[in-house]
Parts: C-alpha cells; structure tokens; sequence
C-alpha cells in the first residue's frame, strides 16, 4: 500500500519548470486575445466612422430666390446606411451665397437641385413681361428665382419647327389674373423674366407674334442638355443626334 502512494505521488508531482511554462502559456494567451479586441475595437470604430456622412440643413426658412448664407445652415452626421442620401457638399463654404431654386423650410436637408450658382442671381440683364398659357407652362410650380427655358413653334404641319429662344431666364414674377400685368385670366400668366441678351427677347417677341411659347422649369440646372430646332419630320437635336419623338412641344431633356 505505501508502496502504491509513494508512486501516485511520484506520478502526480510536476516536472521542473512546467509552472512556469504554464504561467508564461497563459500570458502569452491574453496577450493575443487583448490584441484581438483592440483591433476589433479599432475596425468597429472605423466602420462607424465611415458610415456617417456629413450633411447641411436649414436652420431658419429662406425664400425661393434669396442668397443662403452661412447662418442659415446646420452642418449635421447622418448614418449612410441610407443610400437615397448622400453628401453632396463638402464644406458649408460650398452652400453659402448660392441661390435657393425653391422655398427651403427649417430642418430640410439641402440637396445639390436646390440651389444654384449666386453668379446667376445678379440682376442684371433685360427684363421682359411674357404671356403664358397655363397649357403651355408649368404655372403652380414656377416661383420668383426660378429659372425656366422658353421653346418656340413656328408653323403648322410637316413644316413646323421649335426651338430654344431663352435658355436659363430667371422668373421675377408670376402675374396672374387679377395683379399686375395679369391679363391672361384664368388660363395663363404673365411671366416676368430677366433675359440673357437681346436676342432671346427678339425671339420671343418674334414667337409671340408668328407662333407659340411653351415653358420649361429647370430643375436643378441654368445649362441647358438640348439646344437645337425640332423638325416634325426630321426631329434634330443640336449636333445631328436623332431624336425619336414626333411631337412638337414636347420639353427637351434637362440637367437635373
């Protein structure tokens, strides 16, 4: 029997240097899981960092047509993991002095169509009092600082031909009846635009005149994507690109 214990004894009694082996096994063990939470830790931070994107919203309303200005915006971070909202300024220097293409109510995000460059804004150029039938132009969604373009048919038949006589003019008014040079009724308005040059109003007078206007709003864009004369029976777009419609006064296509 003593004989049995002293060799269990024996058995069970650890080598030289294995507690020390273990202690060091055991360190080197947390060691690499520390390092494992860090660096997930790490990549969790970075991922969250890039989800979020910098956005600019309205602080206080601002007017359709007036100048942004710096105190009227508030930067904010968004999560991007919606994708129908993107940043699309990089600095609130990037906003401030353009032009509002539409009222901007408090809390609303900006986005890119609206606003518009302040170099566009001056007043400078001619002024011009069109008339507008309401089936020819958007009317209930043109305002003041809008900017709209102006198409022009002359003719009837096989032998009509549109084409654009004002491209990005900016509205000033919209008269209807009952106000200021309102004349149209209850059919159209009277526009108020601030012309490019002289030869858009002698165009348009000409379309007065000899033919008819349709008008075009300009979302998000003063350059116009189509410059060019419809033909009815060979639609051209400028640079001899076909064009499949077969319809006169039909809106080109437009920067949005």
């Amino acid at each position: 029997m003593q004989s049995f214990l002293s060799h269990a004894g024996a058995k069970g009694k650890l080598a030289p240097g294995t507690f020390k082996k273990r202690i060091v096994r055991t360190t080197i063990g947390y060691l690499l899981l520390a390092v494992s939470i860090a660096t997930s830790l790490m990549t969790l931070a970075v991922s969250l960092r890039h989800s979020q994107i910098t956005v600019f919203q309205v602080s206080t309303p601002v007017a359709s047509g007036e100048k942004i200005s710096l105190n009227q915006i508030h930067q904010i971070k968004i999560s991007s993991s919606n994708r129908q909202i993107s940043s699309q300024f990089a600095t609130a220097g990037d906003l401030a002095q353009m032009v509002t293409n539409q009222p901007l109510v408090n809390g609303q995000l900006i986005e890119v169509s609206d606003l518009s460059d302040a170099a566009r804004s001056n007043d400078q150029g001619m002024e011009m009092n069109v008339p507008l039938a309401s089936s020819k132009a958007p009317l209930d969604q043109i305002y003041p600082g809008d900017y709209i373009e102006l198409i022009s048919t002359i003719g009837s038949g096989s032998s009509a031909t549109s084409r654009v006589v004002a491209a990005a003019a900016k509205v000033l008014g919209v008269f209807k009846s009952g106000s200021a040079f309102g004349q149209m009724g209850q059919n159209g308005a009277n526009v108020l635009l601030t012309l490019n040059n002289p030869v858009e109003a002698i165009a348009i007078a000409q379309a007065e005149t000899a033919g008819s206007l349709v008008a075009v709003r300009v979302a998000g864009s003063a350059v116009p994507a189509f410059q060019g004369t419809f033909s009815l029976g060979n639609p051209t777009a400028a640079g001899g690109v076909q064009s499949s419609s077969q319809t006169l006064g039909v809106q080109p296509p437009l920067v949005k």
